[in-house]
């Protein structure tokens, strides 16, 4: 920890002196408690660099040039949307090279559709002012079928309770409802009518209660996963005009898809058993009895997380669009604003 404390003050003193911004402190303060925490698990990395010293040299070199093109791919995403699009048909590719095909097949084609569905957003020209309300209707019809199928596909691996099951019949029945609300919207401004008092009700209700409805949700890791994905799929089809909307959807099965497809990644190497990640309660306490050693496929499940944190902040390109609020024509650019970054951080959480 001294060493944190001398860095901190070493930098602090070098901001002080050039007399640099509050910014400043920010940006060259925020790496320090991030390698603290690193530096915290030395031995635990070498360890796993000791494990990765011992490959064959070409294996090394194969390695270090994967991880190369990796970080460089992520780097030039920042500036060329579109190299997202090249970085999810690659990862696309990873159950057919890892051989995890030939003992999930379903799950491997489930996977190899969504990367490329999912490649398809960053491509996508950025959202305009022209609405397509259909798309955002197709969201919301895209959204209750993944649910329904999600929910059949669990019935009998683990049970629900009456009072959870009713909370997601609700949930479904309320994205169905903010599937409707921007159609209802958009005809009632089309006719010069206004907005309908009903759909401003519906609207910020839904606003508010977004973050806090899936705190009553089943402590079940799938179930309370399904319950925000439902809750924040319903502000975001409100917060949509277009094409936007069916980037959560696609970005949430691909999740789904990802965390069961590292399961039968894991059981091929005897690492872990199906029942136990169906069965996983935020409630319970964790068994530190079972923390495994870090081994090279977690450098690649680190890589996917990273990468599919950019893509979801990154990959609809409405964060160069939130002008599709008309923040020119109206008094309340700020709050607008703030909407229009608060529907972007949705798929960000999801």
């Amino acid at each position: 920890w001294w060493m944190g404390v001398g860095a901190t003050l070493l930098i602090g003193m070098f901001l002080i002196i050039q007399r640099s911004p509050v910014t400043y402190y920010i940006y060259c303060l925020l790496p320090v408690p991030v390698w603290y925490s690193v530096l915290k698990e030395f031995g635990t990395l070498t360890d796993l660099v000791r494990s990765y010293s011992s490959l064959p040299l070409g294996k090394c070199f194969g390695y270090f040039a994967l991880v190369t093109f990796g970080i460089e791919l992520l780097v030039v995403s920042f500036f060329y949307r579109a190299m997202l699009t090249v970085g999810l048909a690659v990862l696309s590719l990873w159950p057919l090279l890892s051989g995890l095909y030939s003992k999930a097949k379903f799950r491997s084609v489930s996977w190899v559709l969504c990367c490329l569905f999912l490649a398809t957003f960053p491509m996508m020209p950025v959202v305009g002012r022209e609405a397509n309300i259909h798309m955002v209707t197709c969201a919301g019809v895209l959204s209750l079928l993944i649910s329904t199928f999600y929910l059949w596909l669990a019935r009998k691996r683990t049970t629900l309770h009456l009072t959870d099951r009713y909370l997601l019949i609700f949930q479904m029945l309320h994205v169905a409802v903010c599937a409707y609300v921007p159609t209802s919207t958009h005809s009632s401004l089309q006719l010069k009518q206004g907005l309908p008092l009903l759909n401003q009700m519906i609207s910020w209700t839904t606003l508010g209660s977004s973050l806090f409805v899936p705190l009553l949700s089943s402590t079940r890791l799938f179930h309370r996963l399904l319950s925000i994905f439902l809750s924040l799929t319903a502000t975001y089809l409100l917060l949509s005009t277009g094409s936007e909307a069916l980037f959560p959807p696609v970005l949430s099965w691909l999740m789904f898809v990802w965390i069961n497809i590292e399961q039968e990644a894991m059981l091929s190497q005897g690492i872990s058993g199906r029942q136990e990640l169906s069965t996983l309660d935020f409630s319970e306490n964790i068994d530190i009895t079972k923390i495994r050693q870090l081994k090279l496929d977690d450098i690649r499940r680190s890589y996917f997380f990273v990468f599919f944190i950019i893509t979801a902040f990154f990959g609809t390109g409405n964060i160069a669009s939130i002008n599709r609020y008309c923040m020119v024509e109206t008094n309340m650019g700020l709050f607008m604003s703030a909407l229009g970054w608060f529907s972007h951080l949705h798929s960000f959480t999801i």
